[in-house]
């Protein structure tokens, strides 16, 4: 239970940032583009993960909820710094796995909540331009977990998954992850593609 919990927790203050500025994403990256990811990865080391992903997170409040977007380049880059911490090199396979991911976009949120179970009925979407796009794939856990604010409200904690098409969605254009809270209220969060990598 305390590992789960730890878990959590860390997914929860990885996603306490707001966006900084920075590019557009990167789709399809270029052997250079590659390098540059792999490199951001490895300097990125020593970072804490709310600083490495601070260009790819969005925070609704401490008490309300994060989410964080993984496109190919922050991917990547998340392998990258993963295998430094290792002290290994990254291997090809892990490249090749990162750059597979070319078609979606991923977002992870940590949800805070004072319901144990999740609503199931009604499906995270996107929101970009008057387009709704629907989720390809999404988890949400059947049970969430004790949060830091346990016996107070907030009581609870979920992390979430949620993977979209990137198909016909523009890089420099900004989107909207509507992700359904376990009460079925939804929590809006933007992100301007134009300021990520």
């Amino acid at each position: 239970m305390l590992n789960r919990r730890s878990i959590f927790l860390a997914i929860a203050f990885l996603h306490m940032v707001l966006c900084a500025q920075a590019e557009a994403i990167m789709i399809g990256l270029t052997p250079e583009q590659t390098r540059e990811a792999i490199e951001y990865g490895k300097a990125g080391k020593k970072a804490t993960m709310i600083d490495f992903s601070k260009e790819w997170s969005v925070s609704l409040g401490e008490k309300v909820g994060w989410a964080t977007l993984y496109d190919e380049f922050h991917n990547l880059a998340y392998m990258a710094r993963k295998a430094a911490l290792e002290n290994r090199e990254l291997l090809p396979d892990e490249i090749k796995k990162a750059l597979s991911q070319n078609n979606v976009l991923t977002f992870t949120v940590t949800v805070l909540t004072d319901s144990m179970y999740y609503n199931y009925f009604r499906p995270s979407t996107l929101h970009f331009d008057d387009r709704v796009v629907a989720v390809t794939y999404e988890f949400q856990p059947q049970m969430c977990e004790d949060s830091i604010y346990f016996p107070e409200s907030p009581y609870y904690i979920a992390a979430c998954v949620y993977k979209f098409p990137i198909e016909g969605i523009d890089p420099n254009s900004k989107v909207t992850l509507a992700a359904v809270k376990p009460e079925g209220d939804e929590l809006l969060f933007e992100f301007d593609l134009s300021k990520m990598r």
